[in-house]
């Protein structure tokens, strides 16, 4: 990412998203969700669609997705546009449509700074968020891995118990 675009980001992330929680503006939660895209990728490898990003990234472009239809955030007069970028994101989530790593990385890329254009634009920053957490969005049908260890795990503790009597 380029050096001007992660310095906006930082300076952004550090005024609009608390330590934990959701955020006050919508604008804070979008920059939220973006930059767990980016985090998951940059530092885990989680791509959206695709394994373990299914949980930890899908709830993120679910989000911003959501929140492209109820705030109109479209960007027609930018050829890269916010609007675009995160249907592209859509369509990884809900088709499981691999895609490749350079390629992905562009998309991330561009899903940052796109984010931070249409938040300052159009004054996200400022807006309140009514539509919640972005991990609200995520896929309750979906068992996690953590979740099923755990079930396993009771199950074995309640049938040790149960022998032992």
């Amino acid at each position: 990412m380029e050096e001007k675009v992660l310095k906006q980001n930082m300076e952004l992330f550090g005024k609009l998203v608390p330590g934990t929680g959701k955020c006050d503006t919508i604008g804070g939660e979008i920059l939220r969700a973006v930059n767990r895209i980016g985090y998951r990728w940059w530092n885990d490898g989680d791509k959206a669609g695709e394994g373990y990003g299914r949980e930890t990234v899908n709830p993120a472009v679910r989000f911003l997705t959501e929140a492209v239809k109820k705030h109109n955030l479209s960007d027609k007069g930018n050829p890269d546009n916010f609007e675009d970028t995160v249907a592209e994101f859509q369509y990884m989530v809900e088709d499981g449509n691999e895609i490749d790593d350079d390629e992905y990385e562009e998309f991330v890329n561009s899903l940052v700074r796109n984010a931070l254009d249409i938040i300052v634009s159009i004054e996200l920053d400022k807006k309140e968020n009514d539509m919640g957490d972005m991990f609200d969005y995520a896929d309750r049908n979906l068992i996690t891995t953590e979740t099923m260890m755990s079930t396993m795990m009771n199950g074995m503790i309640i049938m040790n118990v149960r022998n032992a009597n």
